[in-house]
Formats: structure tokens, C-alpha cells, sequence
């Protein structure tokens, strides 16, 4: 079983004692609407407990956020609470709580068909009965995750420290070549001394990225760019020699 963390057992006891305002009986209170001294008419709205908020925050801390949820609703819509995968919850937490337009009552409807007690008692079952690996939600904190197609936590990759080191790399030196070549401070061979530790560092820092298991995205970037920025100077010389000194 994985060690509870200090923001898990946080997150635990937020869930616990909205889990108690709802077994208690807890309505939500609505302010009603009223006129104006303009003869404007208001809208009524709800006062939402601050310890179901928070309750509802510290599930979808432990189950994570599902940001493309808008393309999941109709897989959890019809689902029983209680049997919903740690995935479908957090489709169904992040709907119940983005689904507040404009304080129109929306979580209240699930505060009064019981789902809302329902979910917080389910992220609580998860966190106490799932061995899966623990990782930080990319907005609200921590969550658990569901193994991947290599058995491994989704989303467990390192921070992307070496790819952005191997972006940085490659595009400041090319930005320093392209500097002091121009204001004749490197020689003409500087450019392609540059081109070379620019192509260097991004393909060295990018292999690093990639054997340490971050997440792919500006390694990727960096080692193609490495890569292929030499065919692309080969081809424009070959252009430029072609047309320019042939003709």
C-alpha cells in the first residue's frame, strides 16, 4: 500500500467532514431574489457551505481533474455513483463542479439526489483501497492515477527539467551564433561552430530528457528541431548555390 501523504490525509479530512455536513441533513440555502431601488429584479442564488466546497475539492484532489470532461458527461451521466472507476469519477466530480454556471443551483441538484455524498464517500473508498501510484494533479494537487499500457501511474513521468534544458540550449545558442556572427564578433566558421553545439546540446539534452522518463513533449520537439536543422541548412545552400552561382 502506498505511504499517505500529509496532502492526502488533508484532502481525507475535508472529504470526511463534508461527508458528515451531508449526513447531517445539510441543504443548500438560496438567497432569494429581490428588487432593486432601480426596480432591477435579481436573481436568486445559493450560499454553497464552505465545507462542501472544499469537501469537493479535496476529491477531486486525491481522484484528479479531468479536463476534457465535456466529451466523457454522457459515459458517467447514468452511472451508479458507488461502482464508478477512479477515472469515471474524476470525470464526474469535474463535471458536477465546472457545471456551476453563474451560481445557477447546479451542484445542488446533486446535493439533493444524494450523488454529491455519494462521490466523496467513493474517493474516499479509492484512496483507501487502491495500490496505484501517487502523483501531484496539474491544477488542484494531489490525486492517484490509473496504470498506463506499461503498468506504470499515468502521468508519472518527471517534469520536463532536461527538455526544457535541451530547448533552452539549442535555441540560445543558436540566438548568440546568430548575434555574434552578425556584428562580426565569431568569424564566418563561427556560425558553423555554433550550429554544431546548438544541434549538440539539444540532441544530448533531449536523449537525457527521454532516458529519464519525462514527459515527451519538448524533448521531442528539441531532438527533431536538432535533427533536422541541418537539412534544412544543407537544402537551403544547395538552393542558394544552385540558382545564385551555377546560374
Amino acid at each position: 500500500m502506498t505511504e499517505v501523504t500529509g496532502a492526502q490525509m488533508e484532502a481525507l479530512q475535508r472529504i470526511n467532514t463534508g461527508i458528515e455536513l451531508l449526513e447531517a441533513g445539510y441543504t443548500v440555502e438560496w438567497t432569494s431574489s429581490r428588487v432593486t431601488e432601480s426596480g432591477a429584479r435579481t436573481m436568486s442564488y445559493p450560499n454553497y457551505d464552505k465545507r462542501l466546497m472544499e469537501a469537493l475539492w479535496g476529491a477531486s484532489e486525491l481522484v484528479g481533474t479531468d479536463y476534457g470532461y465535456t466529451e466523457r458527461v454522457d459515459e458517467v451521466r447514468e452511472l451508479s455513483v458507488p461502482e464508478m472507476t477512479q477515472s469515471q469519477l474524476s470525470t464526474f466530480l469535474t463535471w458536477v463542479q465546472r457545471g456551476e454556471r453563474f451560481c445557477d443551483g447546479f451542484i445542488d441538484g446533486f446535493v439533493k439526489d444524494g450523488r454529491v455524498l455519494q462521490a466523496l464517500r467513493r474517493a474516499a473508498e479509492l484512496e483507501g483501497c487502491t495500490e496505484q501510484g501517487f502523483e501531484r494533479a496539474p491544477s488542484l494537487g494531489a490525486r492517484r492515477s490509473e496504470p498506463d499500457e506499461r503498468g506504470e501511474p499515468a502521468g508519472s513521468r518527471a517534469k520536463p527539467v532536461w527538455g526544457r534544458a535541451a530547448l533552452l540550449v539549442f535555441l540560445g545558442s543558436l540566438l548568440l551564433t546568430y548575434v555574434g556572427t552578425a556584428s562580426n564578433v565569431l568569424p564566418g566558421a563561427g556560425w558553423a561552430i555554433g550550429l554544431l553545439v546548438a544541434m549538440g546540446g539539444g540532441v544530448v539534452f533531449s536523449i537525457i530528457s527521454l532516458v529519464r522518463r519525462e514527459r515527451r513533449g519538448a524533448a521531442i520537439a528539441t531532438l527533431v528541431m536538432s535533427l533536422g536543422l541541418p537539412l534544412a541548412v544543407f537544402v537551403g545552400f544547395a538552393v542558394f548555390f544552385t540558382f545564385f552561382y551555377v546560374a
